[in-house]
């Protein structure tokens, strides 16, 4: 059986002439291609090495991340250690991470907010008067349809502090308002017209005017209804009975070249001798 056997395996390895096939010696593979699939050792040193630096790298980022996005914690646990441990506070190696420009964390109550108190009214100085209000009497004029002139005494209230004189007469000056112009008062003191100072000495009332009092365009008549204006308007003061007209500090004798006399005081009285 053996024989049968072993003759069929050489039948096998014979060649078609009859002859035993020699394959030869089976072939190793060269040690060149072995080698050359198998990782060279400095292949994997450059990759270990490679590694190292890689976890180095990420360890450095994750420390310098840590250290500029949380240094309040950091401060925060150097503050609890210092309470804990006030004898061995001095910790310089946590100060040096701290930016210096970083403000210190602090626990702090925040205060009530109170209501605003009202402004107190502020008292009058020392050696100054308060103002006071009283109704005054002025005179303009009104020229009718025919060219008359008359006189129209207006109601108005006047704010003075010290001398109720020198405001009632700088009102006067001031002209009318425009509702009073509305319905026909007019003023013939010359423009530009300003009270110097004014003064009562007995019952006449001293008033300096500047030098634009003296000069009327409109002749004789206007310096006439400029006087009423003026003389009325004072003597409405209960003691007040005489003006005094003054240009520049000056008793002038006449104003303007019509011969208005100005040289002596003026009293209603004396508008009505006048032709």
């Amino acid at each position: 059986m053996d024989k049968r056997v072993n003759q069929r395996k050489d039948y096998r390895k014979m060649t078609p002439s009859g002859k035993k096939q020699d394959r030869g010696p089976k072939k190793r593979p060269s040690q060149k291609s072995y080698a050359s699939k198998q990782p060279s050792e400095k292949w994997k040193t450059s990759q270990i090495v490679t590694l190292t630096l890689l976890i180095i790298l990420i360890i450095f980022l994750g420390a310098l991340v840590f250290l500029l996005f949380q240094p309040q914690k950091i401060q925060l646990w150097q503050q609890n250690f210092v309470r804990l441990n006030p004898e061995g506070s001095d910790t310089p190696e946590v100060k040096r991470l701290l930016p210096e420009t970083e403000p210190e964390l602090t626990i702090s109550e925040v205060p009530e907010e109170k209501s605003p108190e009202p402004p107190k009214e502020e008292a009058p100085e020392k050696g100054t008067v308060p103002s006071r209000t009283r109704e005054a009497r002025l005179f303009y004029v009104k020229v009718n349809t025919e060219g008359q002139i008359t006189l129209k005494g207006i109601s108005r209230s006047v704010q003075y502090s010290s001398s109720p004189l020198t405001e009632t007469i700088n009102s006067l000056l001031g002209g009318p308002s425009s509702d009073e112009i509305n319905k026909g008062s007019l003023t013939l003191i010359p423009e530009g017209t300003r009270l110097l100072s004014a003064r009562v000495e007995g019952n006449t009332a001293f008033l300096n005017f500047n030098e634009a009092f003296r000069f009327n365009s409109l002749g004789r008549e206007g310096y006439l209804a400029q006087l009423k204006q003026i003389v009325y308007t004072a003597t409405e003061f209960s003691n007040i009975d005489y003006v005094q007209i003054l240009i520049e500090g000056d008793i002038k004798e006449y104003l303007g070249g019509e011969g208005m006399f100005i040289g002596d005081p003026l009293s209603r009285e004396s508008f009505q001798s006048l032709p």
